[in-house]
C-alpha cells in the first residue's frame, strides 16, 4: 500500500518499531504531552519516569494530522492484536542442556 502511494519506495525504510511509535503517539491527533519524566539528581542527570496519571496533557495543541477517530481505531486494533512475544528457548543455553555432576560449580 505505501509502495503505491509513492510513500516508501520499496526498500524498507519503515521498520516496525517506527510505524509502532507512530501508532501510539498521540501527538499526531493534536495532543502535547508533558511531564513524563522528573529529574532525580540534577547533578547526574538522573531521571525516572512519572506515573501516566500524573502526565500534563494538553489537547487540541495544535492542528492533527490523523482524525481522533482513526487514532482511536488504531489503538482499539493495537489492544486487541496485543503483543505477544514468542521465544524459541525459555534459557539461552537450554538447547545444551544441563551441565555434568563432574563440572565444579562456581
Amino acid at each position: 500500500m505505501l509502495i503505491s502511494q509513492n510513500i516508501c519506495n520499496g526498500y524498507n525504510l519503515w521498520s516496525k518499531s517506527t510505524v509502532c511509535k507512530i501508532l501510539h503517539n498521540s501527538t499526531y491527533i493534536g495532543d502535547v504531552i508533558g511531564h513524563t519524566t522528573t529529574t532525580i539528581n540534577y547533578k547526574t542527570r538522573k531521571r525516572k519516569r512519572v506515573p501516566k496519571d500524573e502526565w500534563i496533557i494538553v489537547h487540541n495543541m495544535h492542528e492533527p494530522i490523523v482524525s481522533k477517530q482513526q487514532f482511536e481505531l488504531a489503538q482499539k486494533i493495537l489492544k486487541e492484536h496485543g503483543t505477544v512475544r514468542k521465544r524459541k528457548h525459555d534459557n539461552l543455553f537450554k538447547r545444551y542442556g544441563s551441565l555434568p555432576d563432574t563440572v565444579p560449580q562456581i
